[in-house]
């Protein structure tokens, strides 16, 4: 570990205070494991009385860093120390420092880091030719849920050999970021390089005035992709607590009693002598209690013989207990209410910033769907009258924002049309690809069409209507429901055979062919039956082919056979099984969530798979571990009923109302 510090025109301006501390632990093996501490921080606009306070800081961050445990937890019993410090000095009333304080803290062991910042202050990854702001993490600005308490959050990952990790003040980031410099030392290899880039620059940095703190990670290690992120407690206020009680004090509360029970406010006269905060009890003599209440005027002189007397007094006594004791549940519940909905909305705050360390790290992944999960737990606390509604309304635009960008969705104003059937007497429902000719049917119609590579549209007398289509190796294979299929190879359709079906109610919902067999999904029970190829007419004996005891998908919307099995479920998700057995259920990592998909068509050569879902008008393209590789959307496809790839999949053809368009597919 290499370890360089540059401060730039230290004595220049006694307003402005920057400095680096770093600790090494001793030789106690407590110490040892928690390895090294390093503080970098800058304060502005400093006041004479603030001079020491970095110093300060400091020396609080490591005494309390090296009395801990282990290396995250000791950092954050460390920063909440001096979170402790900064709000009593804003307690006293010395505010200065607010706004103008920077401060990162890192923690070092082997190639361990883990760190925390606050301000403007910038810590960095270099690498050669690639630089990440990673501290870029902690700097969402439109959340402050507690004004004091400067560091919240921690950020921790272990890096490479040969990693460098630059803390830069505001200026000379600035100055380095202008320059280029930061490129040139990301390329830097060694400690001599780095001294000569600095030499040189000598000239250049007579201006300047700030800090840079550079760690040259040079032990070899391992990567590890895994980030970890972590906020710690809130401190305990005590005005919090006892702020109940000072409003259960206050004259408007006591306004808001009154009116309730129907006295006026000039009926009791002991007001007249009630202040906040000094109280000066009233003579009973002056007590008096309006009709209104149901009972009778006290006299001038109260008797407190009379029984009826101490027993009315007695009961103005427990009204007003049960209002006081109701005004403070019902407070109580408000605040609690109000914490919880904070807490959530801070804990979807968490997700987004350890999104963002995610993306730093190249996992978008991971990102996106931490992402989806954030964005579930934002919406309830948006909506209606929510505590935290307005704060929860920015972070659910700046959650929709980033998983747009992960999305990878394409819109398409005017996708390509292929063509149209609106002249053609003839109304598709499905389309099919064999070879470079596109067949199109319908059940309602008793033709089939036909589209050659050159934009030919032949029909051909069938008779009947289709329902569902497949393909073998030079054949279309139709199905009639309930039990015909029709093969029409050689040009020519082949009469139709009926198969047996497992029982009267049977319905098949989709159907595909995977070497020498056919694979019918069954909606209603979620059953897949297998027929052997060549088919026998009326002796074929169907294969009930998922296990015995193993989960079906009821309800099932559609299915593909390469290889295993896939099935498009009621909730849109897609089960793969496997020699029968259900091997894994995948849930799409797909923004905007999926509202209803509706069929699933395979990507040759086995690469993945179209789903279809007109109600947003969009086609997914996934791959065979359900992981999202492309989005379409138009407008033009909110009436998809189709679709199929070409022969090298390198299209694909889309079929929305009487329309044929072809999206060309990325390489």
């Amino acid at each position: 570990m290499k370890i360089f510090e540059f401060h730039f025109n230290p004595g220049g301006k006694t307003d402005s205070i920057f400095d680096s501390f770093c600790y090494e632990p001793s030789t106690r093996p407590s110490e040892q494991k928690l390895g090294s501490l390093y503080i970098i921080g800058e304060l502005q606009n400093a006041l004479p009385q603030d001079v020491r306070l970095l110093n300060n800081l400091a020396f609080l961050l490591k005494r309390e860093y090296y009395s801990g445990s282990s290396g995250e937890s000791a950092l954050k019993k460390a920063l909440k120390k001096a979170n402790d410090f900064l709000s009593e000095k804003a307690k006293t009333g010395n505010v200065n420092w607010l706004g103008n304080l920077s401060l990162a803290v890192i923690s070092l062991k082997d190639l361990d880091l883990t760190f925390s910042k606050d301000g403007k202050i910038k810590i960095l990854l270099l690498r050669p030719g690639h630089i990440t702001d990673i501290g870029k993490t902690l700097e969402i600005e439109e959340f402050e849920p507690y004004p004091l308490k400067i560091f919240t959050n921690i950020i921790g990952g272990k890096f490479l050999e040969n990693d460098k990790i630059i803390i830069l003040t505001e200026g000379i980031f600035e100055f380095f970021s202008q320059t280029a410099l930061l490129e040139k030392i990301a390329a830097a290899q060694d400690q001599r390089s780095l001294k000569e880039l600095f030499n040189n620059k000598e000239k250049e940095f007579s201006g300047l005035r700030g800090l840079c703190f550079l760690l040259f990670l040079t032990k070899e290690t391992s990567p590890k992709s895994d980030l970890t992120f972590k906020r710690m407690a809130a401190p305990l206020s005590l005005k919090e607590v006892l702020s109940p009680f000072r409003h259960l004090l206050a004259k408007p509360f006591w306004r808001k009693v009154l009116s309730r029970s129907g006295s006026s406010f000039s009926e009791l006269k002991f007001w007249q002598h009630w202040h906040w905060p000094q109280i000066n009890p009233p003579r009973l003599s002056e007590f008096s209690f309006p009709k209104k209440l149901g009972l009778s005027r006290l006299k001038p002189s109260l008797d407190w013989e009379d029984k009826t007397a101490r027993k009315n007094l007695f009961l103005i006594f427990v009204m007003i207990s049960f209002l006081i004791l109701g005004f403070f549940f019902s407070q109580r519940e408000a605040e609690m209410r109000a914490r919880d909905f904070r807490e959530r909305l801070i804990g979807v705050q968490e997700k987004v910033i350890k999104v963002q360390g995610y993306l730093d790290l190249n996992q978008g992944e991971r990102a996106n769907r931490l992402l989806r999960e954030a964005f579930q737990e934002v919406l309830p606390l948006s909506q209606g009258a929510s505590p935290v509604g307005k704060e929860a309304l920015v972070l659910k635009k700046l959650i929709e924002k980033d998983l747009t960008g992960l999305s990878h969705l394409e819109e398409l104003p005017d996708p390509e049309v292929l063509f149209s059937f609106e002249s053609q007497n003839f109304l598709p429902q499905h389309l099919i690809v064999l070879g470079k000719t596109l067949y199109f049917f319908s059940p309602y119609e008793k033709e089939l069409a036909r589209l050659t590579e050159d934009n030919q549209l032949e029909k051909i007398l069938a008779g009947k209507g289709f329902s569902l289509a497949t393909t073998t190796d030079d054949e279309v294979v139709f199905f009639t429901k309930p039990n015909e299929i029709s093969i029409f190879s050689a040009e020519t359709l082949q009469p139709a055979l009926s198969l047996k079906l497992p029982d009267a109610k049977t319905s098949f919902v989709d159907f595909s062919s995977y070497k020498k067999s056919f694979y019918f999904l069954e909606k209603d029970t979620g059953k897949i039956f297998k027929y052997q190829y060549p088919l026998t007419i009326n002796r074929e004996q169907p294969q009930s082919w998922i296990q015995a005891g193993e989960k079906k998908p009821l309800e099932a919307k559609s299915m593909v056979v390469s290889g295993s099995v896939f099935v498009l479920t009621e909730d849109d998700s897609l089960w793969e099984y496997q020699a029968g057995r259900l091997k894994k259920a995948m849930d799409l990592s797909v923004f905007p969530f999926p509202k209803r998909l509706t069929k699933l068509v395979v990507w040759p050569p086995f690469l993945g798979f179209a789903i279809l879902e007109p109600s947003q008008g969009r086609v997914i393209l996934i791959d065979r571990s359900g992981s999202l590789v492309q989005q379409f959307q138009s407008q033009k496809f909110l009436s998809l009923k189709d679709a199929a790839f070409s022969e090298d999949g390198k299209s694909l053809y889309l079929l929305s109302g009487s329309t044929v368009y072809r999206v060309n597919l990325s390489p």
